[in-house]
């Protein structure tokens, strides 16, 4: 019997959520912003786009000073923040590749982030993801040509 309940749960919480993803704006706006993004960028330039990877933080943060044992301050603050990860070239050679030489300061592997409104508002989301995305399309693009110069002279 317990065996039957236990598969029960585990049944009935993940089709909660899955059912909870299918309604989950930030997924959802997250989602469809890739598939608009790839589809985009896959051709726009010479150099293929190959990877766009979409991260992001949800934080809370809550502190308490006191002073002899009273509560003196006190503050709760929510943050949403996004990292994006472009990559272009291919598996074998992309952006992400070491530079050496005099130029190993131009390595970056840094990815664009940003704040994103807390608030479930998909069209916001995007339009962020959007931006985020542009940039760190640019920035490896740049970067790739570092790479490939930096091979040809190696």
């Amino acid at each position: 019997m317990k065996k039957i309940l236990a598969a029960a749960l585990v049944f009935c919480s993940g089709h909660v959520l899955a059912q909870d993803a299918k309604n989950d704006v930030l997924l959802n706006a997250m989602t469809s912003e890739l598939t608009r993004s790839t589809d985009r960028l896959k051709n726009a330039e010479k150099i293929p786009l190959y990877y766009i990877g979409y991260e992001v933080y949800d934080e809370q943060n809550y502190n308490v000073d006191a002073v002899e044992g009273a509560i003196s301050y006190e503050s709760e603050t929510s943050n949403r923040n996004f990292d994006v990860d472009v990559r272009v070239g291919d598996k074998a050679l992309d952006n992400t590749h070491e530079v050496k030489g005099g130029n190993a300061q131009g390595n970056s592997n840094e990815q664009p982030y940003g704040t994103v409104p807390l608030e479930a508002d998909a069209d916001a989301i995007r339009s962020k993801l959007w931006n985020l995305t542009d940039t760190s399309y640019k920035n490896a693009l740049d970067q790739y040509a570092r790479v490939k110069m930096n091979k040809s002279v190696t």
